[in-house]
């Protein structure tokens, strides 16, 4: 199934490219997505084969917005159409690194204990970038098990700076020691 989320990204990606509707296309689009995360019942009732095809249409069309681009409708009514509306998550995650890797953007998760200031956020905005020769997009999470320090997750890497690892770390060094 995500052979066939790749291949549905990558015609989608590259009509917008063509029709230089990008941006458009992935706003509308992850507002679709935001809304089928907030609302189950709307994807349910898009793979009910009880339910017409125009009604699907009717209900797309209603989501989009009346000034949403052709080329988001014909996306969404394909994959409905097709009976791959149950992809449209992997498809939306796959579109989104796409554009970042157009954009030279790469995103990173900075999991705290507590939720940090924005100066900080900002230093370590800078300092990745610098690192990464790249736009860096940050994304919070709080986690009280850390107990403190952070946890930095960009890419497939992993920087782990946390009060948790150190202890953890610190345990498996005392436990190691031949008394």
């Amino acid at each position: 199934p995500l052979e066939i989320a790749d291949r549905y990204m990558k015609s989608v990606f590259e009509m917008a490219e063509e029709s230089r509707e990008t941006e458009k296309l992935s706003q509308e689009l992850s507002a679709v997505k935001e809304a089928m995360a907030e609302r189950p019942k709307f994807l349910d009732l898009l793979q009910n084969p009880f339910i017409t095809r125009e009604e699907k249409r009717s209900l797309i069309e209603g989501m989009l917005g009346p000034t949403s681009s052709r080329l988001a409708q014909n996306f969404l009514n394909l994959l409905v159409d097709k009976n791959r509306i149950d992809l449209f998550p992997a498809i939306m995650d796959r579109l989104h690194q796409a554009m970042n890797q157009k954009r030279n953007v790469e995103e990173a998760v900075v999991v705290s204990a507590r939720q940090l200031h924005p100066s900080i956020l900002q230093l370590i905005q800078k300092a990745l970038e610098t690192a990464i020769k790249k736009k860096v997009l940050i994304r919070t999470e709080q986690d009280s098990d850390l107990l403190g320090g952070l946890q930095i997750r960009f890419g497939s890497r992993l920087i782990d700076g946390s009060i948790r690892a150190k202890l953890n770390a610190l345990y498996h060094q005392l436990s190691n020691v031949k008394v």
